[in-house]
């Protein structure tokens, strides 16, 4: 038979793209507080990715930062990205986890670069089943353990939350050229344009 809908239909279009937004870079950013358990520090100086500060996790099971918010949409954002760092190590197995409305979510593992040095490390926010999410109250960082190995030391640096545009690709800049001269006869010169992640 027929069937009455009565309501309104969700929006099939994507919400805008936000501006990405810095979760910590040399310290947490507003609207955020540390809730890590002990052998985490917001102010290690050694190793830095960038700036004068990173967070240092010590070896263990479930180690890792551990952050509350005040609820925050997550509408026009596309991905969480971070720096890690295991010094002259790999870095050890990791997971991800969020809060929403204040209760935790199960942490989902995370596909981390088997690199030494300072990685970048990009979750897509589809990954973890929270895209567009309206209620988010907390992020976690953890280490995890895999074929019965305790994890390592590691080090995180520059924690964001980035817009659909960036994580896509498409960047809007401004960019002002002075000192130009009014008339010029040479051969063109190209202009490059670069960005520091």
């Amino acid at each position: 038979g027929r069937g009455v809908v009565v309501g309104e239909f969700a929006s099939p279009t994507a919400p805008p793209s936000q501006p990405s937004q810095m979760v910590y870079a040399d310290a947490l950013s507003n609207g955020w507080t540390n809730v890590s358990t002990t052998g985490t520090s917001l102010t290690s100086t050694n190793p830095v990715r960038r700036g004068t500060n990173a967070i240092s996790i010590t070896s263990g099971t479930g180690k890792g930062r551990s952050l509350t918010c005040t609820s925050r949409s997550l509408e026009g954002y596309a991905a969480l990205a971070f720096w890690v760092n295991s010094g002259t190590a790999t870095p050890p197995p990791l997971q991800v986890g969020v809060s929403r409305g204040g209760i935790a979510l199960e942490a989902a593992p995370i596909t981390v670069p088997a690199t030494v040095g300072w990685q970048r490390v990009v979750v897509p926010f589809t990954n973890l089943g929270i895209s567009n999410i309206t209620d988010l109250s907390g992020l976690r960082i953890e280490s995890r353990v895999v074929n019965g190995v305790t994890p390592g030391a590691f080090s995180l640096d520059d924690i964001e939350i980035v817009g659909n545009d960036e994580f896509n690709g498409t960047t809007t800049a401004t960019i002002t050229l002075t000192n130009l001269e009014q008339t010029y006869t040479g051969a063109p010169r190209p202009v490059t344009a670069t960005t520091t992640p």
